[in-house]
């Protein structure tokens, strides 16, 4: 597989092919010879890798380097004390902890630091082709041997214990609940880190640099997958987005009609 040099996210590999990809991912690797990451597909591939309370932040903090860890934790804290005195912390008759409120917040919108990823790498080809059919996409993905974090955990701590706790060399993934259809059908899983000042983003790249795959997919690839991963795999965004507003977006006008049906 041809790699190339980005001047964002540096050497990223070029599949020619879906199957070359598919191949590619599913192959035993990483220094430990395994197959569990965790995905991130980005459909530009000159995006950086940030969270969208990153984004938020950066226009209104009037940042310098080393303020912004402080700035996203009160951001945070706002948010969360807002929500809750909306009534959002309640869900099907218990009170969700400060992360899952976090992750429901998330699914609906909100800029938090959780950015989004994905156990199904099928899941993060299809965000990485869906959009901006004429350029690049970008698919990500992070050996879970060098993430902080576990998958089927509850997040019950409070807010500020989880921060205290974020280390300095890999980032932290959490599963989140069932709290919203989508996090299930997307095989949700986030990441979450300290603020890194890197040009690739702010997210903080595992420390092995065997443990993180990048891949380049093209505007050729990404018109392959989409038809694959609809009429093989059954995945589109009708089933990807399984509320009212995802099939509303589904069936919007900027949706071509002969989607409606896969045959």
């Amino acid at each position: 597989m041809r790699e190339i040099e980005h001047n964002l996210h540096g050497k990223v590999l070029r599949p020619a092919s879906f199957n070359e990809l598919l191949s590619e991912v599913s192959k035993p690797s990483g220094k430990h010879h395994h197959r569990v990451w965790m995905w991130r597909g980005q459909s530009n591939i000159d995006w950086r890798i940030d969270s969208s309370a990153y984004r938020r932040l950066i226009p209104s903090s009037g940042y310098k380097s080393g303020d912004l860890n402080n700035d996203l934790i009160r951001y945070e804290k706002t948010l969360l004390e807002h929500a809750t005195h909306r009534g959002y912390r309640f869900e099907n008759g218990r009170v969700l902890s400060d992360f899952e409120l976090l992750a429901k917040l998330q699914h609906h919108g909100a800029a938090t630091r959780l950015v989004d990823f994905t156990r199904n790498v099928l899941i993060g080809l299809w965000f990485a082709s869906s959009e901006n059919a004429n350029q690049s996409g970008l698919l990500i993905g992070y050996d879970s041997w060098y993430i902080e974090g576990h998958e089927k955990q509850l997040e019950s701590r409070p807010y500020d214990e989880v921060i205290n706790e974020i280390g300095d060399r890999n980032p932290v993934t959490w599963e989140p609940p069932g709290v919203s259809s989508r996090i299930a059908v997307q095989h949700s899983q986030f990441m979450y880190s300290k603020v890194f000042d890197s040009p690739h983003g702010s997210l903080v790249l595992p420390h092995d640099e065997s443990a993180y795959r990048r891949y380049e997919i093209s505007k050729k690839v990404k018109s392959e997958a989409l038809e694959v991963l609809t009429e093989v795999f059954d995945v589109n965004k009708i089933n990807i987005f399984p509320d009212i507003d995802g099939f509303a977006q589904a069936n919007s006008v900027s949706q071509d009609i002969t989607q409606m049906h896969r045959w």
